[in-house]
C-alpha cells in the first residue's frame, strides 16, 4: 500500500495512489510524467513545455509564468473540481496552495505551493519542475495567456502612445484581448527582477 506525502513529508491519505515527491507526481516507477526533447523550433518549443493551472489564490505566480512563456491558465471563478478535471484533461500541473484539494481530489499532477511570496512561489515551481529558461521572455500574453504575435502597422497606430514611439523592438500583439505589448521600461524592470529571483539562469 502506498502513501501519499507532499513537500513537508506529512501523510495525507493511505491507498494505492501515485506518490508526490518533492511537490510532483510520479507514477509509482519514480519516473517523471515531464517530457524533455532535445532542440526544437522555437514554436515548437512553446507547445512542448510544461503547463500549468494556477487556483484562485496564484494569480500573480501565473502572471510570472507567461513572462516565462509558460502556458498557464488562471480562472479564480473555477472550483476545485472542475480545476482538477481541467488539468487533468489538458495535463496540466496544478499549482495550488490548498493542501485539501491535494488530498481530497488527487490531481494527476501538482506542486504544493508553500511560499507567500510571488518570486519565491516562482522559484518553487523551477525548482519542483525542473524547468529550463526560455530563450525568449515576453512571447505570452500576461492577462489572458493568449501567444503573442508581431502587430501590424494598423494595430501598432491605433495602441501605440506617442511615449513608446521611440522604442525600436518589434511590437507584440494580443489577437485574443487585443492588447499592444512593447519593449519598455516595464519589461526592463520585470526582467530585473527575474534575474534577481532566479540568478542560476541569469548569469549564466
Amino acid at each position: 500500500m502506498s502513501i501519499i506525502t507532499t513537500v513537508m513529508g506529512d501523510r495525507l491519505l493511505e491507498g494505492h495512489v501515485h506518490p508526490v515527491y518533492h511537490g510532483r507526481w510520479r507514477d509509482e516507477s519514480g519516473s517523471s510524467s515531464l517530457h524533455r526533447s532535445g532542440p526544437v523550433d522555437y514554436t515548437d518549443r512553446m507547445t512542448e513545455q510544461p503547463r500549468f493551472l494556477a487556483d484562485a489564490m496564484l494569480a500573480r505566480l501565473a502572471r510570472w509564468l507567461r513572462v516565462l512563456n509558460f502556458d498557464t491558465r488562471h480562472d479564480p471563478s473555477i472550483h476545485d473540481p472542475e480545476l482538477v478535471q481541467m488539468a487533468d484533461r489538458e495535463d496540466r500541473w496544478l499549482l495550488t496552495r490548498d493542501r485539501a484539494l491535494v488530498k481530497e481530489l488527487r490531481p494527476s499532477k501538482a506542486v504544493l505551493i508553500t511560499r507567500d511570496d510571488p518570486l519565491r512561489q516562482l522559484t518553487e515551481v523551477v525548482e519542483q519542475c525542473e524547468l529550463d529558461k526560455p530563450e525568449r521572455l515576453f512571447l505570452r500574453c500576461l492577462v489572458c495567456n493568449t501567444p503573442l504575435r508581431e502587430a501590424t502597422d494598423r494595430e501598432i497606430r491605433d495602441r501605440l502612445p506617442p511615449s513608446a514611439e521611440n522604442y525600436p523592438d518589434t511590437r507584440l500583439y494580443c489577437p485574443h484581448c487585443q492588447r499592444l505589448y512593447w519593449p519598455g521600461s516595464h519589461t526592463q524592470r520585470m526582467t530585473r527582477t527575474l534575474a534577481r529571483a532566479l540568478p542560476d539562469w541569469f548569469d549564466r
